[in-house]
């Protein structure tokens, strides 16, 4: 009783909200920049062909973007990385950053020393699952297909850190204090901590055109209920409520915002979100998310 009150009066303050997508800036080509999605949908890399290193080591969360006639990013992380030696090799992300659970998306990787003396040849995890068909383009670029991955409930894994290894040793991209460096769709996450009388982001990404909804309530570990014509499981089982109604997701990307309650009384509660992307509704066909549990601080 005392979670469900808890529960009741986070449901009464919470608020929604569309994020914006990141829109590009100006920079310049002095920066080796590691690709990051953002939970506004940037951080992307795209057209890129080779950066020069810089002489310091700095990291911007939300900020600079670099653009150039070699490469481009919308807003994310960036790094400046100093003089790099040795030929360890060195992942920065890929892109796309997030894949169907079921695998197969072509995906480019970025790093550097992909083509360094001793190298070999290139491996490519995600989430500790090998990916297949993977080809070096350059000591930059790579690109491989990603491996199909679920939980033991057929949800999509909570995230799915990228991993890069050759003769040289291995290196596993670096998360953003945004998001993970790769996730599967539908993908939940959260880009805070749910502290008392604070904000608490939350981010459902799934394909563009899909409707879905995101519940919350409790979970009982290890246990999920399946829906006919949907994959994956309902890991949130008691006393679920909805906290997005069924809504379209016209650019692949939705973004919640709680308002915790300043209730000292929350510290240490326990609360599970889950969301639903459906395809089609005639016949019924989606698949669920993973669950997402978050304790209040």
């Amino acid at each position: 009783m005392r979670i469900a009150r808890r529960l009741a009066g986070i449901v009464s303050l919470l608020a929604a909200g569309a994020a914006a997508d990141a829109q590009s800036i100006a920079g310049t080509e002095n920066h080796a920049v590691l690709a990051h999605g953002t939970p506004a949908g940037g951080g992307r890399a795209s057209n890129f062909v080779s950066a020069l290193a810089s002489s310091t080591i700095a990291q911007v969360a939300t900020g600079p973007v670099a653009t150039s006639p070699s490469y481009a990013l919308e807003a994310g992380v960036s790094w400046m990385v100093p003089q790099i030696s040795g030929n360890e090799p060195i992942v920065f992300g890929a892109d796309p950053s997030t894949s169907t659970k079921d695998g197969g998306k072509l995906a480019r990787i970025f790093g550097y020393n992909f083509q360094a003396p001793g190298a070999g040849s290139l491996t490519v995890l995600f989430g500790g699952q090998a990916a297949t068909g993977t080809f070096v383009l350059s000591n930059l670029q790579a690109t491989t297909v990603t491996p199909g991955q679920v939980t033991s409930l057929g949800n999509p894994p909570p995230e799915a850190p990228i991993v890069v290894a050759t003769g040289n040793g291995l290196n596993a991209a670096p998360d953003s204090p945004l998001r993970p460096s790769f996730v599967y769709e539908p993908a939940l996450f959260a880009t805070d901590h749910a502290v008392v009388g604070q904000q608490l982001h939350l981010h459902f990404y799934s394909e563009p055109g899909d409707t879905f909804t995101l519940v919350f309530g409790q979970t009982i570990p290890g246990f999920g209920a399946p829906v006919p014509g949907i994959q994956g499981s309902v890991e949130v089982v008691i006393n679920p409520q909805a906290l997005v109604g069924f809504a379209p997701l016209p650019n692949g990307h939705f973004e919640y915002t709680i308002n915790v309650p300043d209730d000292p009384s929350l510290i240490n509660a326990m609360i599970s979100f889950q969301g639903l992307s459906l395809t089609t509704l005639v016949p019924l066909s989606g698949a669920f998310s993973n669950a997402l549990t978050i304790t209040i601080q």
